[in-house]
């Protein structure tokens, strides 16, 4: 696999990529390619090479990116705001467009964790994705950043929320009091997420509430049967605890044919790494063969 950094612009904004080919790739014909959506607050950095792996093996050119804000992408640091990461994929689509090796006729979209809310949400408004492989999901942001919460502690946090919005409003002031470990308190996310956030100094990003708005806002189930005719794969921990697999298999109900729903016995990010990473990613370039 052949790895190489590149730039491009995202509404006025530097993005940068990891550029993955395969070995021995010839330049001369067009190949398939896909964009890789990090997950919440996710770097390129991250298990983004591995995944690649995988696909480069399988032919496939493979594209991960940094959103604006995060990792070494311009932008607001520390923004999150998933609608303007879809047009940062979107634009990822437009930069493989511009390869002369890469086939426009065969372009994905893969993500995962929060980056399998992303994808389909891509995959609804751009008819240039022709296939969609997202794992460990959930159906709209929400869902995501309620994990353990109660309704009386998620209250408390829409009331935060609409407190930042009227001082970013009136001042621009953002209070960045937030990061990845004080979303997610689950089990399986305290303790996967500590020793990532040593061990990858890029990822140590800080957010506020304004940012949560964006987040509970966003609603992949809402626009998912827009993509009916572009093939979509679903990859579901039924033990996740970080996610809802309840809430990713509505997301699966509301999507068009055609489409697959895999279910692993595991939970959340048991599926980064060994056997059940070499399942899941045997899954999804199966898929992508026969749709893409």
């Amino acid at each position: 696999m052949l790895q190489k950094t590149v730039t491009f612009y995202s509404e006025g904004a530097v993005i940068v990529a990891d550029l993955y080919l395969p070995d021995g790739l010839d330049l001369t014909r067009k190949h398939p390619a896909l964009v890789q959506c990090q997950g919440f607050t996710g770097i390129r950095d991250m298990v983004q090479p591995v995944f690649a792996e995988y696909f480069t093996k399988a032919g496939y050119i493979s594209l991960a990116i940094d959103y604006r804000g995060w990792g070494d992408s311009g932008g607001e640091r520390g923004r999150l705001a998933p609608l303007e990461q879809v047009d940062d994929v979107r634009n990822a689509l437009t930069y493989l467009e511009t390869l002369d090796f890469v086939d426009r006729e065969r372009l994905g979209v893969f993500g995962a964790s929060f980056g399998a809310l992303i994808g389909p949400y891509v995959a609804a408004v751009d008819p240039r994705v022709k296939a969609n492989v997202g794992m460990v999901g959930v159906a709209h942001g929400y869902e995501a950043v309620t994990n353990r919460r109660t309704p009386e502690q998620m209250k408390e946090w829409e009331t935060k929320v609409a407190e930042a919005r009227r001082r970013r409003v009136l001042s621009n002031e953002v209070d960045r009091c937030l990061n990845v470990m004080s979303i997610f308190i689950d089990d399986q996310s305290t303790s996967w997420e500590p020793a990532m956030w040593e061990a990858i100094p890029k990822w140590r990003n800080w957010f506020g509430f304004d940012s949560i708005g964006h987040v509970m806002d966003f609603r992949p189930i809402d626009i998912i049967h827009r993509a009916e005719g572009r093939a979509i794969l679903m990859i579901l921990a039924t033990d996740d605890t970080t996610g809802s697999p309840t809430s990713y298999r509505e997301l699966y109900d509301a999507a068009k044919q055609p489409k697959r729903l895999v279910e692993v016995p595991c939970g959340h990010y048991d599926m980064y790494a060994g056997p059940l990473l070499d399942h899941a990613m045997d899954e999804s370039v199966k898929f992508l063969k026969e749709y893409l």
